[in-house]
């Protein structure tokens, strides 16, 4: 699925954000539109809730000017019906490691972040639940490998030493760790020293049809996303093959700490189970093509986070492909102290 992108705009500065995160928009850069006298008399400062996400979270992207005036109208729906008051500010750091010391010293409420920066994080802060996106019923992803079925390829060691072409957006967080793993598994090289050429595209257009025209020998996307790329091209199923395919994944999350509830967090849930309730929430569904938010406990990563693990255990540093031209851009701000 071609990912529906937004921008916002934080001190100045603009920030694009994927489909994929539409939660981390939701849960604070939305509430960044919302000006601190605007926030109920009755909360106190301590009692704000506070979120911070880390910048991997967002994509190059085109304008949405649409998301910033629902996101307006919902936030001012939360307010006046249960009275929660939230920081305004957003906080976005460049990496995981730079999100350690706030947490250990100012701690939030949520924290946006990747799924492998959830695993990195975890062993600083006590996470209970967690808010994912749904999409096809789903709030998992599977990756698959695919080649052309006239290459006679149907194994991944038949692969080394030609062209792959990735997907690239933050629904994509685990694909390389798959891979990397299954390569491992068949005592192959990592991707980036197996194949002779890795690039990236954040369209899925472009990393399915080079495939199918010949272009790239091998592409890595979303399950979902092929899906789609294949009821608008039926040919791309009947020439492509999947060589081999990830179980399913959660690659990005919102997590609660569980060691600093607050009672408005209840609230907060209920209004993002409930999105399809109000035209605000029905109009930011509509604007990123998902279906609904649902919160887990976080019991729910097991088997992304043992993925991780076996990485670890397997592969040791994740070999990323080069990223594109266009870099994100993020303002790092620290929270109040």
């Amino acid at each position: 699925m071609i990912p529906l992108l937004a921008n916002f705009w934080v001190n100045g500065r603009r920030i694009i954000s994927g489909g994929g995160t539409f939660l981390a928009l939701l849960l604070g850069g939305g509430w960044n539109l919302l000006p601190a006298a605007e926030l109920p008399a009755t909360t106190a400062p301590q009692q704000l809730l506070r979120f911070g996400y880390t910048s991997g979270l967002f994509t190059p992207g085109y304008n949405e000017n649409d998301v910033r005036a629902a996101m307006k109208v919902w936030i001012q729906t939360i307010v006046q019906n249960h009275h929660v008051g939230v920081d305004s500010n957003l906080y976005v750091f460049p990496t995981v490691a730079a999100m350690v010391p706030a947490a250990s010293t100012k701690p939030m409420d949520g924290y946006g972040l990747l799924a492998p920066e959830y695993y990195e994080l975890r062993q600083t802060v006590l996470f209970d639940q967690v808010a994912l996106s749904v999409l096809d019923g789903r709030y998992t992803q599977a990756y698959v490998l695919l080649v052309r079925k006239d290459s006679g390829w149907d194994k991944i060691d038949q692969l080394r030493g030609h062209s792959l072409v990735v997907l690239q957006t933050p629904r994509m967080s685990l694909a390389f760790i798959w891979l990397d793993v299954l390569l491992a598994q068949n005592r192959l090289p990592a991707a980036t020293d197996f194949f002779d050429r890795v690039t990236t595209n954040s369209k899925p257009a472009q990393v399915g049809l080079p495939v199918f025209f010949h272009k790239a020998d091998a592409c890595l996307l979303t399950r979902q996303s092929y899906d789609v790329l294949a009821e608008l091209n039926p040919q791309l199923q009947l020439q492509l093959r999947v060589v081999a395919e990830s179980p399913e994944l959660v690659p990005s999350l919102i997590a609660f700490r569980a060691d600093h509830p607050l009672p408005q967090r209840e609230q907060v849930f209920q209004e993002i189970r409930n999105l399809h309730d109000t035209p605000a929430g029905q109009q930011i569904l509509a604007l990123f093509q998902t279906e609904g938010f649902v919160i887990k406990p976080v019991s729910c990563l097991a088997p992304t986070l043992e993925l991780i693990t076996r990485h670890q255990k397997l592969c040791g540093t994740i070999h990323q492909p080069p990223g594109p031209a266009e870099s994100v851009i993020a303002q790092h701000s620290q929270p109040p102290s």
